[in-house]
């Protein structure tokens, strides 16, 4: 994170700042897929809580599990409250969710 810091940069601007933020992204990538024994391409940074929690929400709705029509999720931990499209991403559903049910 401290090479970040010191050297900020878009790392998808087609200048050195920003080819110098897109190795460090890598290199970042490289290492927490070393640590937790995955690929790199497994490894996925976001910006914040609520972009985490949309992506893993809508990773566990894109599942191929027709046996399952919601997918329920507890506040507790943070207040995302702004309920994602649930339905356009199971295709065939299309019910819309009550807040924290999915």
């Amino acid at each position: 994170m401290l090479v970040a810091w010191t050297n900020p940069g878009n790392a998808g601007s087609p200048n050195l700042a920003g080819e110098r933020a897109a190795w460090t992204i890598a290199a970042g990538r490289q290492s927490v897929a070393n640590l937790i024994g995955a690929s790199p391409a497994e490894i996925t940074f976001t910006s914040g809580t609520t972009e985490a929690n949309n992506l893993a929400i809508v990773g566990a709705a894109r599942r191929d599990e027709p046996n399952r029509n919601r997918i329920i999720v507890a506040w507790i931990q943070h207040l995302a409250r702004e309920p994602i499209p649930i339905p356009l991403f199971f295709g065939h559903r299309q019910e819309l969710p009550t807040a924290g049910e999915y």
